[in-house]
């Protein structure tokens, strides 16, 4: 008497089935959801089309490494099963996603961390700001006969009461990221 196996247990024996093959296809691109971490690609044999392979371990996952192949490009899909793959190989790279909570290090990382750039942009943008100001404190002023430049003193001393505070490397500084 024949008993009913359950999915799982069915999902089980196929991928113990050692006769069957881990085999690759090398496709083409067809799209790419960013999102979800997977592509849609059309095998070069003439083959029915991939739909949702993965690039990635686990699919609509925010973190890890995933290289986002460009569409048209060649990919090499092993499949993981009759039904999944993922993508092995890439010919072209539009970009690769780094999702880590851990740090990330490009050659060594002897250079530090990679700087942010808005906090750099805002404190060279304010650095410049002040260097107008000062620029326009010394061509307005007029020397005054008799005074030995206390007027440009006053204007120069009341300008520099105004100045940055020197900038903190942590402040434009992204210390998970080190190249």
């Amino acid at each position: 008497m024949k008993t009913k196996k359950s999915i799982s247990e069915l999902i089980k024996e196929i991928a113990k089935n050692p006769n069957e093959e881990v085999y690759s296809a090398v496709c083409v691109v067809s799209s790419v959801n960013e999102t979800e971490r997977t592509i849609d690609a059309k095998p070069v044999d003439g083959s029915g089309e991939i739909f949702g392979c993965r690039l990635q371990a686990s699919i609509n996952s925010k973190s890890g490494f995933c290289p986002i192949p460009k569409e048209g490009s060649f990919v090499l899909v092993t499949f993981l099963n009759q039904l999944n793959g993922y993508v092995a190989l890439c010919t072209e790279i539009d970009k690769i996603l780094i999702d880590t909570e851990t740090e990330v290090i490009f050659d060594g990382g002897n250079f530090g961390g990679l700087v942010k750039v808005g906090e750099l942009t805002s404190k060279i943008n304010a650095l410049e700001s002040e260097l107008n100001d000062l620029k326009n404190f010394i061509t307005a002023w007029i020397p005054a006969p008799t005074d030995g430049g206390l007027a440009l003193k006053t204007l120069l001393t009341d300008w520099g009461t105004s100045l940055i505070v020197p900038t903190n490397k942590t402040e434009i500084e992204n210390d998970k990221i080190k190249h």
